[in-house]
């Protein structure tokens, strides 16, 4: 087999192999919180490429409390979770161009 040959079958493998093998949950550490920015090996994301859990950025919420007195709403403030040096899961979507960040380690 010719090298070219050889060259293209490798390639034809590894695309087909693609297809059905998903990718990996990776690990990646917060370099910095506000901007958001995440390092995966040495590759850094910022957060153009992220879609994050907001329960990792912190929100607020309106809730509504009914008792025998009536309803009154109340605002409850959910402080964000992440800090600088925090190594968080994320998995690839986009094939790599976005990743979704879903928990803290």
């Amino acid at each position: 087999m010719k090298q070219n040959s050889k060259s293209e079958f490798i390639k034809i493998v590894r695309d087909e192999g693609s297809k059905y093998n998903p990718p990996m949950i990776q690990k990646g550490t917060v370099k910095s919180v506000n901007p958001m920015q995440i390092v995966v090996g040495e590759l850094p994301l910022f957060e153009n490429n992220l879609d994050m859990d907001k329960r990792l950025l912190g929100y607020t919420e309106t809730v509504i409390i009914k008792d025998d007195t009536g309803t009154k709403s109340a605002t409850i403030v959910h402080e964000p979770v992440l800090d600088i040096n925090d190594v968080v899961f994320l998995y690839p979507i986009e094939n790599g161009q976005k990743y979704i960040v879903f928990g803290v380690v």
